[in-house]
């Protein structure tokens, strides 16, 4: 066997014989094949893995946006194999992220900006839902945010949308938010249940859950989050980093289905319903998912073309950084990559659907 450090150009210099020029030839077709099979990532070594692998909390009101794309098999038409993993929560989620166990997930900004300031290699690379329709409801002696000084508000763990959140709109009624006492009681329907049976005064909840507290008898809205906090960013999407460098053009793939789903439900209202109706085995007619899909209809939660919010993302950070909730700022430029939208968008642009005048 030839030694490893033999320059093959000393192979082929004039009075070398024909053996000589064999090996040579040998070697630099070794030297090519090598070349080739250790080519970096983004694919360049032969053709890409279709296969990506999702995670989004279990999905409720906005199932009808979330599942859209799996539903009408838009992933299927990009020519890409997607399986969809659910989780009870952003934190969870976002961990699933970091071991690499996912590929991408649907998250709020918080958990991405913890990691990125802890060395996650995490890219925020599109949106789905951006605008937070989220409420503070209460019992009805708790007749405003001052009312709740000394009072316990049901959350979810810390550093969770709800906890930042209900955080943000104490303090947007000029109190400081360590004067409520921040209560984890799980997910949006424990908390709903936790307000309802006394055990906190207020909870944070997505709006679905709206109409049932004013039907309730006994609970108000004390907030909502889409007038008090038009900045907050609710749903990016986030990719693990070595995913995005090993199959990119998955990544766009799954951007582009993506698109085509939700601008499908934001022009369809009753498949919509549907969807999410199936998914929480209710009816369309229910009225948490009506005024659910309506409200992100009107407030435009909704991005139909994936776009990341980088206004949106500069509010939070300086708001995560004001209430010191982060400590150090990061540099958004470093953990949003928009080249996956845009290149989504050119592949899709001309197939997304615009919703009715109306709806």
């Amino acid at each position: 066997m030839m030694s490893p450090n033999v320059n093959p150009r000393e192979l082929t210099r004039p009075g070398r014989g024909v053996a000589h020029k064999m090996l040579a030839a040998g070697v630099a077709g070794l030297l090519t094949v090598a070349a080739t099979g250790c080519g970096g990532g983004g694919g360049s070594g032969g053709e890409q893995d279709k296969s990506w692998v999702h995670a989004i909390v279990t999905p409720k009101g906005d199932a009808g946006y979330i599942l859209m794309a799996q539903e009408k098999k838009y992933y299927k038409e990009q020519g890409i194999d997607v399986k969809i993993k659910s989780f009870t929560g952003n934190i969870p989620l976002n961990q699933a992220l970091a071991s690499g166990d996912v590929d991408s997930i649907e998250t709020s900004p918080d958990p991405v900006f913890d990691a990125a300031t802890k060395g996650g290699n995490a890219k925020i690379i599109g949106s789905t839902l951006p605008g937070l329709t989220y409420a503070v409801i209460a019992q009805k002696n708790v007749k405003s945010f001052a009312d709740l000084r000394g009072k316990k508000i049901g959350v979810s763990l810390p550093g969770s949308l709800p906890d930042v959140a209900a955080r943000a709109m104490v303090e947007h009624e000029g109190m400081d938010s360590k004067s409520v006492k921040a209560v984890n009681v799980g997910n949006d329907a424990q908390r709903f249940q936790a307000v309802s049976a006394g055990r906190v005064e207020a909870a944070a909840v997505s709006s679905e859950f709206v109409p049932r507290a004013e039907a309730s008898g006994k609970l108000h809205v004390l907030g909502v989050a889409e007038e008090m906090l038009p900045k907050y960013p609710r749903f990016m999407i986030a990719a693990n980093g070595d995913s995005l460098e090993e199959k990119p053009d998955t990544a766009v793939k799954f951007l582009a289905a993506t698109m085509q789903g939700i601008s499908h439900a934001a022009a369809n209202r009753d498949e919509a319903l549907k969807i999410s109706a199936k998914t929480l085995k209710t009816e369309p007619s229910d009225e948490s998912l009506t005024y659910f899909y309506d409200r992100i209809r009107k407030y435009d939660a909704a991005s139909p073309r994936c776009e990341v919010p980088m206004d949106k993302l500069k509010w939070l950070q300086n708001y995560r950084l004001k209430a010191g909730l982060q400590k150090e700022r990061v540099n958004l430029d470093e953990i949003v990559d928009t080249s996956y939208q845009k290149k989504a968008l050119k592949r899709v642009g001309d197939k997304l659907e615009e919703p009715e005048d109306g709806q």
